[in-house]
């Protein structure tokens, strides 16, 4: 098997009490590890939100508020761990005060499988029914392989002699319950396992590197890299965190590798999150130290050509660079040429440092090629969403295109076998119009494009209304094969 799928959602659910007319809510997380000799467990977290809970009298002078929680793992039918619990807040004094959120954590034993891990929580105070959220649980650790545990983003963490629930390798751990870091947050701390480094590696000492790479071209930022050593063991534990008060606001993976003494990755992990940064993202780009002379970008000498090189960046550009394009470029501001030149000079820098004018070149002659297929008489290849697409993420693996299919939309199936740390990345555009060759991206199973579960009735409205769609049962596709070309590529 050795896959370990990890879990973060939030859950909204809908307990209402009659007395604060709040909505229970908690931010759920699972993550897996494996202990030597006893084998694969499951942690989970669960963070209550005191203000959505309802507090009751306890005594003369407490109020508390009082959640059951049932933990269940089955296989089909049958059940594989089962636990239930009582969760208690914090006491407090007046009812009318702030309340406090607070926090579960729990562990069982499970065997490697897949499984459904089923949530179900209930107010005692309030009078509403419970409901379960259900997630996937994946277990498949491997006694002949290096592997890592997932990685647990942390909120806090500290030293600790005792043991916890918390606690885990000698610190008490406060998970963090969320891949999305806001403006407020400057620390972004994580904490993961290695296992069967002292049975499969002959040497003592092996290398650990952590660092964040942008999500959409895996290009690593080297202000966020670290290194550690350790030594053998049958669980090695790695706790650090990085500084992201600078980090601008983008998409992002967290990668952790595990090398030999010769520099060979021998394992890896990652892990999505985002991040909202206003201040760094509003921090003007600093070109000052950057020179053009003797460079290929030198020779340019036309505001309008560098303006057209400048603007055929945004498909491959962070959010930063998609702000200084749009603004210079797309608004039109008064920049000068030499500033354009730096912007541009940079850029490819930046991505091939020994490199970049060839680097350039190979993205221009795909930049050409995109406008000869995707572009139309107002808009750029580029500019097009097949175009972006196709120069964010490369050509497809397979592109099934379907102009004329009775009741359908013209609409086009691509799908890519790896982007990213993503597996079977699926696209399906269209053109609701009939008319234009500008086929706009209408779903996708990549993170970070446009999700938009009714996609296939969208794809039926040419000859009917969406209404008339809507009385129909979601499977009805009146005879089009798109379902087909989307879960068979071809």
């Amino acid at each position: 098997m050795g896959s370990i799928k990890h879990c973060i959602l939030s859950i909204l659910i809908a307990l209402v009490s009659s007395a604060n007319g709040q909505q229970l809510q908690a931010l759920f997380s699972s993550n897996v590890f494996s202990a030597p000799n006893k084998g694969p467990y499951v942690e989970t977290y669960l963070l209550i939100n005191g203000e959505s809970a309802k507090f009751v009298k306890i005594d003369e002078t407490s109020f508390q508020a009082k959640i059951e929680v049932t933990y269940t793992v089955t296989d089909g039918d049958k059940i594989i761990s089962f636990d239930k619990v009582a969760i208690l807040s914090p006491k407090i004094s007046d009812s009318s005060m702030i309340k406090p959120n607070f926090l579960d954590q729990q562990r069982f034993a499970v065997p490697n499988g897949d499984y459904k891990l089923s949530l179900k929580l209930d107010d005692s105070n309030a009078e509403d029914k419970p409901v379960i959220s259900e997630s996937e649980l994946t277990v498949g650790f491997e006694e002949n392989k290096i592997q890592f545990s997932e990685i647990e983003l942390v909120d806090n963490f500290s030293k600790s002699d005792e043991n916890s629930v918390l606690s885990k390798s000698g610190y008490n751990v406060v998970p963090y319950l969320s891949t999305f870091y806001p403006d407020n947050k400057k620390k972004l701390k994580f904490y993961t396992e290695i296992y069967n480094s002292d049975s499969l590696l002959e040497d003592d000492l092996f290398l650990v590197k952590y660092y964040i790479a942008k999500h959409e071209n895996t290009q690593t930022l080297n202000s966020f890299v670290g290194y550690m050593r350790q030594k053998t063991a049958p669980v090695n534990v790695v706790l650090r965190e990085f500084n992201i008060e600078n980090l601008k606001s983008g998409n992002y993976d967290l990668i952790i590798e595990a090398r030999d003494k010769s520099n060979n990755l021998i394992a890896h992990k990652s892990l999505f999150f985002q991040r909202s940064n206003v201040e760094a993202d509003n921090a003007e780009i600093d070109l000052n130290g950057i020179s053009t002379a003797s460079t290929f970008v030198d020779e340019i000498n036309s505001i309008d050509t560098i303006s057209e090189f400048v603007a055929s960046l945004r498909p491959i550009a962070d959010d930063s660079e998609q702000r200084f394009i749009d603004n210079y470029t797309q608004q039109k501001r008064d920049t000068s040429l030499e500033v354009m030149k730096k912007y541009f000079y940079a850029f490819w820098v930046k991505r091939s440092e020994l490199e970049p004018e060839k680097k350039w070149e190979e993205y221009w002659q795909n930049v050409i090629a995109v406008d000869e297929v995707f572009g139309t008489r107002i808009r750029k290849g580029y500019n097009t969403d097949r175009g972006r697409i196709y120069l964010k993420y490369g050509k497809p693996n397979s592109r099934m295109e379907v102009p004329n299919e009775p009741n359908s939309y013209p609409y086009e199936v691509w799908h890519y076998f790896q982007i990213n740390n993503q597996t079977n990345g699926r696209f399906v555009f269209w053109s609701n119009d009939n008319v234009t060759n500008d086929y706009e991206l209408l779903h996708s199973t990549i993170f970070t494009e446009a999700n938009n579960p009714r996609w296939e009735m969208m794809l039926q409205q040419r000859n009917t209304s969406m209404h008339d769609l809507d009385q129909l049962d979601p499977g009805y596709t009146r005879g089009g094969r798109a379902r087909e070309y989307w879960d068979n590529p071809r």
